[in-house]
């Protein structure tokens, strides 16, 4: 799938640019420097040489140990790993499994992840953003950290705000923040008064907890979906009706609308003039499940 997703945006790649299928890919220290953008697919990646451009990948263990003159968006389904001797001049994009980053990030860091780990180690020029599960900042970041993690741990050194969205907030003894933490959590974060904080320290309000938001979220998602299933197995056992609801609203619309309109407005007076009547409460009730179903089936 990684290999058709990359011939598929072919079209649209610069024309100095190599693109690479393969299982291992591997940029060794004794390889020729490679001068242009690279777009990879393959089940695990090593870079310990030069690419003096972007590296677009699709892989499982990506490593970076050498140097990328441009950004590197990895689409990973295992770790994405720079080690402190790796070097990525520009950003560093993209999903995985985990993300450790112990090497140097020139520009910023945007990664949805489980675990994102940035090491003592680590250097960040610019921005941080994460999404996930574990967020741990013990290097040095050049500007913000913003993002919607569940754990948050900082104990290096964030140039500018804290911005977060997060279940558990922890910052250590060691943590220095140049400007202003915020952040979004229903219960209190952990915050070490040795801790140096330059800014305000905001507990921003919040409806629900991250969890629970991210439970809700997935609800919805399968509510939608079941709603969709729901509905074609409606039109496909009603697919005559359908047709023939469809073929006369097309000849004689006005005469539908007006129907229509009658039959929402007096089926609900109906519904409550038969249940006034203790003889006539299983029909109201039996009338607004009838109206119910047509208002969810209708449309």
């Amino acid at each position: 799938m990684a290999g058709v997703a990359v011939f598929a945006f072919l079209p649209l790649l610069p024309v100095f640019a190599s693109v690479v299928t393969t299982d291992f890919f591997i940029v060794s220290e004794e390889d020729d420097p490679l001068v242009e953008d690279v777009y990879v697919a393959s089940t695990s990646g090593f870079v310990e040489g030069f690419i003096d451009g972007d590296l677009f990948i699709f892989t499982g263990d990506l490593t970076i140990a050498g140097t990328v003159t441009g950004t590197v968006t990895a689409m990973s389904s295992g770790t994405v790993r720079v080690t402190p001797t790796g070097v990525v001049e520009g950003s560093l994009r993209g999903t995985a499994r985990q993300v450790a980053v112990d090497g140097t990030i020139g520009d910023d860091m945007a990664v949805a992840a489980l675990t994102t780990t940035i090491g003592s180690s680590a250097t960040i020029g610019r921005d941080v953003i994460g999404f996930g599960v574990d967020l741990d900042v013990a290097g040095s970041v050049g500007r913000d950290v913003r993002g919607r993690v569940v754990n948050v741990i900082v104990s290096g050194s964030v140039g500018n705000d804290l911005d977060m969205t997060m279940s558990r907030l922890v910052i250590t003894e060691t943590a220095t923040i140049g400007g202003d933490v915020l952040y979004r959590s229903a219960g209190d974060a952990s915050i070490s008064p040795d801790a140096e904080i330059s800014g305000q320290i905001v507990a921003l309000p919040v409806q629900a907890s991250f969890i629970y938001g991210i439970i809700l979220l997935l609800a919805n998602i399968v509510s939608l979906l079941a709603f969709l299933v729901i509905g074609f197995v409606t039109l496909w056992l009603f697919r005559n009706t359908s047709a023939a609801a469809v073929g006369a609203a097309a000849r004689k619309p006005l005469r539908s609308i007006v129907v229509g309109l009658i039959a929402i407005v007096v089926a609900p007076v109906l519904v409550v003039l038969f249940a006034v009547t203790l003889v006539g409460l299983p029909l109201a009730g039996a009338l607004l499940v009838a109206i119910l179903l047509g208002l969810v089936v209708g449309p």
